[in-house]
C-alpha cells in the first residue's frame, strides 16, 4: 500500500526550458518584418493612447440609454475592436455591435457619392437606443451622409466616431462627432485596419502612401 506521502506526488510536466529544447526567442517585430513597409504617419503607441481618450470622451458624453456600436467594414475591424475594449476596460456596459457594409474606395480612388449602405445582420436593430458609428476615415463625406441617412430614423441619438477626418476634402455638410486624427494632406492611408487593394492591414501602425494625381 502507497504511503501517504507518495499519494501525493504529482508527476509534473517539464518545461521547454528546463528541457534544454525551448525555441529561440523571437526578436521584437520591427518595419523590417514588412516588405516596403510604408512611413509610418501615427505610431502604435500613438494610436493607442489617442484610442483610449476617444473612449474616455465617449464614455463622459453618453447617455443612460443602451449604445450600440454600427462598424463601418471593413477599415474600421482594427479601430473597432481596440475602442470596444478601452470603453469595456473604462466601465461602459449594455453595448451591442452592428456592422454595416458600405463600399467607397477602389484602389486610391474613391467611388463617387451616395454609396448604399448595407446591414450585416439584414435589420438594424436601433430603435431606443444611442447609435455610435465607428468609421475609419472620413473624406468628403458622402459616405457618412449615407450611413445617417440610413441610421439616424432608427435610434434616440446618432453619433459619430472616426479614427481619421479631412475636413478640408468635405462637400457636404456632416461630420464625426469624436476623431482621432485630424489630417490635412492628402496621403492615403494604410494600417491598423485600413488597407490598399488588400494590402496594409495587418500593419500595427498608421503609414502614409503619396496621395494619387488629383484628376
Amino acid at each position: 500500500m502507497a504511503t501517504s506521502q507518495e499519494q501525493l506526488t504529482v508527476e509534473r510536466p517539464v518545461s521547454p526550458e528546463r528541457a534544454g529544447t525551448a525555441p529561440a526567442p523571437t526578436p521584437p517585430v520591427g518595419l523590417e518584418a514588412w516588405r516596403d513597409a510604408p512611413p509610418v504617419l501615427y505610431s502604435a503607441d500613438e494610436v493607442s493612447r489617442r484610442v483610449r481618450a476617444l473612449a474616455y470622451e465617449i464614455a463622459a458624453e453618453r447617455s443612460d440609454r443602451p449604445l450600440t456600436l454600427a462598424v463601418v467594414l471593413r477599415g474600421a475591424f482594427v479601430f473597432a475592436a481596440d475602442l470596444i475594449r478601452a470603453l469595456i476596460e473604462i466601465g461602459v456596459r449594455d453595448l451591442t455591435v452592428e456592422f454595416l457594409s458600405v463600399a467607397s474606395y477602389r484602389g486610391m480612388a474613391s467611388e463617387g457619392a451616395r454609396p448604399d449602405v448595407h446591414y450585416v445582420n439584414g435589420v438594424f436593430p436601433g430603435d431606443g437606443r444611442d447609435v455610435l458609428v465607428v468609421e475609419d476615415i472620413i473624406d468628403r463625406g458622402h459616405t457618412l451622409e449615407a450611413i445617417e441617412r440610413a441610421l439616424s430614423s432608427h435610434c434616440e441619438r446618432f453619433r459619430v466616431c472616426a479614427l481619421l477626418d479631412r475636413p478640408h476634402l468635405r462637400e457636404v455638410p456632416t461630420g464625426p462627432h469624436y476623431i482621432g486624427f485630424t489630417l490635412d494632406t492628402d496621403d492615403f492611408v494604410v494600417g491598423y485596419g485600413l488597407d490598399l487593394d488588400g494590402r496594409y492591414r495587418e500593419l500595427p501602425y498608421l503609414g502614409r502612401l503619396p496621395a494619387p494625381p488629383r484628376s
